[in-house]
């Protein structure tokens, strides 16, 4: 793992801006790591080189929140290595001059991944779920994160046939949309 790489740049995604190197071989797994007093709320880009399966969660606020729960966390972008250099503009996902923290962990990315994204057509803020992380058979609130009451537009993709999401406007009920699951798809708004 020692080419596992988040580098985090100010303003520009090259060598003119000032930046943060991240080598994940130097961060405990599964732990909440606090930018503040290094280069909290500065980065405007991302480059990152990570292995297939390990992610890395940018976080707009430090929190003790037990992962994958999002709790307090704020708004968050979350980098799913692939083993490829990749560059990520944050301004596309309302993420500039906020990250204040980031935390990697390794996810079964074969039961597929969720996207949440705060506007409409994919814009705005995004929240990665991993069924993998989840238990099933369990209902998980999302109240004190930061997608909560801001969800408009939905992608899925690699999801088993097994797996269906259900996304309720309150906790116990409410509006629902159940649509979630079998392979691929998405909703637009």
């Amino acid at each position: 793992m020692s080419s596992a790489y988040v580098i985090l740049f100010k303003d520009y995604a090259d060598d003119r801006s000032q930046q943060f190197r991240i080598e994940l071989n130097n961060y405990n797994e599964n732990v909440v790591h606090s930018l503040a007093g290094t280069f909290q709320d500065c980065p405007s880009f991302v480059r990152y080189n990570i292995p297939k399966g390990h992610v890395v969660t940018l976080l707009d606020n430090v929190t003790t929140a037990k992962f994958p729960f999002l709790d307090r966390a704020g708004r968050v972008y979350d980098i799913i290595g692939d083993g490829e250099e990749h560059d990520v503009d944050l301004r596309q996902f309302n993420m500039n001059d906020c990250v204040s923290a980031f935390v990697w962990r390794i996810v079964d990315l074969s039961q597929g991944q969720v996207f949440l994204f705060q506007g409409a057509d994919f814009t705005g803020a995004r929240t990665a779920l991993f069924p993998s992380e989840w238990q099933f058979d369990k209902d998980h609130s999302m109240v004190e994160w930061y997608i909560n009451d801001r969800l408009s537009s939905i992608k899925w993709q690699g999801l088993f046939d097994t797996v269906n999401m259900i996304l309720y406007e309150h906790i116990g009920g409410g509006v629902s949309f159940q649509n979630v699951g079998r392979g691929q798809g998405e909703v637009t708004n």
